[in-house]
């Protein structure tokens, strides 16, 4: 059985997937850093421009012709990604905004204004701030079990 997540966003550095153990037998196949497992963070380094990744289950070699329809009813695959997305167009916010302020910086000061010079805009200091939070934040925890992060009543912990 072959699965295939489309669309999915550039990332910056290594790309973490998740493929969750299926109710069914079968075995793992995904082009991972190290043997694919289910129920393990994997690192996956996808090519430039690689917008797809392909998850492949295998049929073990004693199932009945009905697998996997006839060992559960509705046959689910829970997997999970993670990775820093977006990162390379906030980089190039900022970059391109203090460019800005270094310019306006620059031609008061070769142009000798006579109000004193400044310091980084509100902009810019705030886009820096909300880069750096989302640098402190910790890594998101996965769950040991699917139940254990949707217990009735509860909400699953922000990523």
């Amino acid at each position: 059985m072959r699965m295939t997540i489309d669309d999915v966003p550039p990332v910056l550095g290594k790309l973490r997937i998740l493929v969750r153990r299926p109710r069914f037998v079968a075995s793992l196949e995904l082009s991972a850093d190290q043997k694919p497992e289910f129920d393990k963070v994997l690192d996956v380094s996808p090519g430039a421009g690689q917008r797809s990744i392909t998850i492949v289950l295998s049929r073990p070699p004693h199932a009945r012709d009905g697998w996997p329809r006839r060992d559960c009813k509705a046959c689910r695959v829970d997997v999970e990604l993670t990775g820093l997305f977006g990162a390379r167009e906030a980089l190039d916010a900022f970059f391109a905004r203090a460019m800005q302020e270094a310019a306006a910086i620059d031609g008061a000061f070769a142009s000798q204004a006579p109000e004193p010079a400044t310091r980084p805009g509100s902009a810019l200091r705030d886009l820096a701030e909300s880069m750096s939070a989302e640098a402190r934040r910790p890594p998101s925890r996965t769950c040991p079990t699917p139940r254990r992060c949707f217990e009735p009543g509860k909400r699953p912990a922000p990523p």
